[in-house]
């Protein structure tokens, strides 16, 4: 058995875990071996113009696998749940059609077993036919397909036979006109998010250009773009108040200097427009997704007018001693780089400028905060260091001084909120907004309400409150009434997200109970980090007690709510051990985790030299961490295999309730119980291929392994053979009844009611209000039967293959009686 996925680049075989690209020759030369043929390597490479090497090499590499692989049982043909009626759609070849795909496939001596969308009847398909079906990855019409297409491929040198077989894809669902593309392909949240996010962005567009042409003459003054990177539907909040600064500046006086153009659509090709009059001033807020962008247009801008200024700041552009020379060295198309706050910085650098762009900016030396190139080619210069700004409200907000108009009305899907700057804390893998360890500046109340305000009324859809720590003030459940109020009052906004505060919870809990009774949903986001003390202290972080966590996730989970913890991979003082323990936490805690690889920032405490030094911090090409002091890079290696196997098992729930009821079989925790099976696996995964697959790649290839009954199967044989479970049990049949049912499959009927031998569902619950009296708990055996009911509440059996990831709150549950919540109330399309 192999498992086969038919994907939008072309057909992958996976060997385990690992998967190989191939073609249909690739195709054909597998089926021969699983076949028990020997294949012809110069023969397929000739017929279907392919190559002959990577043929002999996949050849040499199949003949190793399915020599391991144990012989087959028979592949199941039920797939153990009920199935909506096929839709058939009626073809023509003069149609556009597409395949749902990505779509499994089981390699047998059969050939590729393939189970359609709206049947437990699966369809046996030879190479050449999952071939032809691969090419409507994208709507097209099935004249298209020919041999120039397909070359030695059979069934499309005949129209006639190639029709043929598409009118029976038609007729069992697997070819339609209503498909949509994959969302990981296309880099949307799914197709109903299409249609208002296009509409906000032409209203955007429209009502900017309004302005634009409704601005007086410039009149002789310089012009001052600012360029951030950021989601366009959005309004840039950090460029927003440098012009809010500037044009505050001194009466205004700046005004009669330079032009402040509210365009906020700038992309490369526009910028010999823009400077075709003259040169100008390009401000660019550099943040870790906008800073590749930026150097572009930077460039661009240089090559387009060299004497225009361009100016980096932001939490990327560099501070430390060596970085700062660096950029410069490697960015010669940089001119000045403001360090912390640009609000207090602009204004004195613009009026140094006195609008002379000429190339000579040695006029620049007396302003602090910045390190500069006094003239092309010439070394950088640092200035002195520039305090933070002491009353953050003498920069007017940029809602509300009309610089942000363009998105009124609906334009903006979501738009940021800072109440708050600066953070208490120095966990030394941050760099909030450049003001870790410093106290924190407020901005008025009646200013951040007449934000809110302004938001409701423009229609923005998200808040995103951007402090460090909300709810760390009294005054944050005030504000959290106000955003209530604003959405009674105007329907918007309609969710709101933000960091909670990182050591307390006493403002917390009214603010939870505000969002929740105000019907103003989204989800919680608990910053743990780590739970492992040794690496806090390294990394200078301080965590909620356990028991604060606790509290506030079980009102998370009362009100139905999802509530996450973001876990960082790979800090300094981190080891495979603590990784586990982490993961473990939050399986005790029943709180999803949100996992991600320690990044070394820019300007964080981490990336000050020593501290560098001390930790023996090594990083890849992206800045990521590969090793230090307490990890090896094959220890690093390690930890991402086994927070892959965590997601899968735990984060999407397919092995959730097996682990629980394991972990009550045998005293061992959840995690090292999926520990030592992701070993046995990864060491012998032609035992256990599909269980390989899940464990090794499920949350990049959102989709079931075929069926979830051959899948269970294997981990059922993985369970006997590791732990000496009773597979005839009552106990694991009710188990594996359950997992099998809870998870999602292309047209599955609703709601499914199955009967189940024990009542899991209760004892689930007796196992979350009991986690630590193991030894006092029933046994499930001691559970009465019960029906399970089982619906599909967020249509995830209609977007297998383009879930939204983890992070983006989805999961691979369906909706039962203990279903994990990951999505909240909030649709952001209803």
């Amino acid at each position: 058995m192999l498992l086969v996925l038919l994907d939008h680049e072309g057909p992958v075989l996976f060997v385990g875990a690992e998967p190989i690209g191939t073609t249909e020759a690739g195709l054909v030369l597998a089926a021969q071996l699983a076949a028990g043929r020997e294949p012809d390597p110069v023969e397929l490479a000739a017929t279907h113009g392919a190559d002959r090497e990577s043929l002999e090499e996949l050849a040499a590499r199949l003949r190793t696998w399915f020599a391991a692989v144990p012989a087959d049982r028979p592949v199941p043909l039920d797939r153990g749940v009920a199935y909506l009626a096929p839709e058939p759609a009626a073809y023509s070849p003069d149609v556009l059609l597409q395949a749902p795909l990505p779509l499994p496939a089981m390699l047998t001596d059969r050939g590729y077993v393939v189970w359609v969308p709206s049947s437990a009847e699966p369809l046996v398909l030879d190479a050449h036919e999952a071939a032809l079906l691969c090419t409507f990855a994208l709507p097209r019409r099935g004249a298209t397909v020919t041999p120039d297409r397909l070359p030695g491929n059979p069934l499309v040198a005949d129209a006639v036979v190639r029709d043929a077989f598409l009118t029976r894809l038609a007729a069992v669902g697997l070819l339609g006109e209503r498909f949509s593309f994959p969302a990981r392909k296309r880099g949307m949240l799914g197709e109903n998010g299409a249609g208002p996010m296009r509409d906000g962005s032409r209203h955007r567009i429209k009502r900017q250009n309004e302005i634009l042409a409704a601005r007086p003459p410039r009149a002789g003054r310089v012009p001052v773009f600012g360029i951030e990177a950021a989601p366009k539907a959005m309004p840039p909040l950090g460029i927003g108040l440098l012009f809010s600064a500037a044009l505050a500046h001194d009466g205004g006086k700046l005004g009669e200097i330079y032009d402040f153009v509210p365009d906020w659509n700038i992309r490369p090709k526009a910028i010999k427009r823009l400077v075709a009059a003259g040169p100008g001033v390009f401000l660019f807020s550099d943040y870790i997704w906008s800073l590749e962008a930026n150097l572009v247009i930077s460039a661009t801008v240089k090559t387009a007018s060299p004497h225009s200024v361009v100016i980096h700041g932001g939490p990327d552009a560099p501070k430390y001693d060596g970085d700062r020379e660096q950029f410069f060295y490697d960015h010669p198309a940089v001119d000045v780089i403001v360090h912390g706050e640009g609000e207090g910085t602009l204004p004195e650098l613009l009026v140094a400028l006195a609008g002379q762009l000429d190339g000579d900016l040695r006029a620049l030396a007396e302003v602090p905060g910045i390190t500069y190139r006094p003239a092309p080619g010439a070394e950088p210069i640092s200035t002195a260091d520039r305090p933070r700004l002491e009353d953050l409200n003498v920069v007017p907000s940029p809602y509300l001084t009309g610089i942000f108009d363009a998105w009124d009305g609906g334009a903006a899907t979501m738009a940021v909120l800072e109440t708050n700057r600066g953070c208490p804390y120095g966990c030394t893998f941050c760099d909030w907004g450049s003001a870790t360890l410093s106290r924190i500046r407020k901005y008025d109340l009646d200013r951040v309400f007449g934000e809110i305000e302004w938001m409701a009324k423009a229609k923005v859809e998200v808040v995103l409150v951007a402090d460090a720590n909300f709810g760390i003030f009294e005054r944050d459940v005030a504000i959290a009434e106000k955003v209530v109020e604003a959405r009674a009052t105007y329907g918007y906004p309609r969710a709101m997200f933000t960091n909670y505060a990182k050591n307390t919870v006493k403002h917390l809990e009214p603010i939870v109970s505000t969002l929740i009774a105000g019907g103003l949903h989204g989800h919680g986001i608990m910053s743990v980090q780590t739970f492992d003390e040794p690496t806090l202290q390294i990394t200078r972080r301080k965590n909620l007690k356990t028991a604060d966590y606790a509290r506030l996730g079980a009102q998370f989970v009362e009100a139905q709510l999802p509530i996450f913890s973001d876990l960082m991979l790979g800090l300094p003082g981190a080891t495979l051990a603590s990784t586990l323990n982490d993961m473990q936490q939050l399986i005790d805690q029943e709180i999803t985790a949100r996992t991600y690889p320690t990044q070394l920032l820019t300007n964080s405490p981490m990336n000050e030299p020593s501290y560098r030094a001390e930790w023996q911090i090594e990083t890849d090409e992206r800045g990521m961490l590969r090793s230090t002091k307490s990890y090896t890079a094959a220890e690093r290696a390690e930890m991402d295999r086994a927070i892959i196997a965590f997601h899968a098992a735990d984060t999407y729930g397919i092995l959730r309730v097996v682990l629980r009821w394991l972990t009550d079989q045998t005293g061992v925790r959840e995690i090292d119980l999926l520990d030592r099976l992701r070993h046995e696996v990864e060491a012998q995964p032609e035992q256990a291929p599909l269980l390989a697959w899940v464990l090794g790649r499920f949350p990049s290839d959102t989709i079931p392994p075929g069926t979830w009954p051959l899948l269970f199967d294997q981990v059922e044989r993985m369970l006997v053979a590791c732990w000496g479970i009773d597979p005839e049990g009552t106990e694991w049949q009710a188990v594996r009844m359950l997992q099998e049912h809870v998870l999602p499959d292309r047209g599955r009927a609703f709601p499914d009611v199955v009967e189940l031998p024990h009542d899991v569902v209760a004892w689930l619950h007796d196992v979350r209000e009991h986690p630590q009296d193991r030894t006092g708990r029933p046994d499930l055996a001691s559970f009465g039967p019960s029906t399970l009911v089982v619906s599909d509440p967020m249509d995830t059996c209609a977007q297998l293959g383009i879930w939204r990831s983890i992070d983006d709150t989805h999961s691979a549950e369906l909706g039962w009686a203990m279903a994990r919540n990951m999505t909240g109330r909030w649709d952001p399309v209803s």
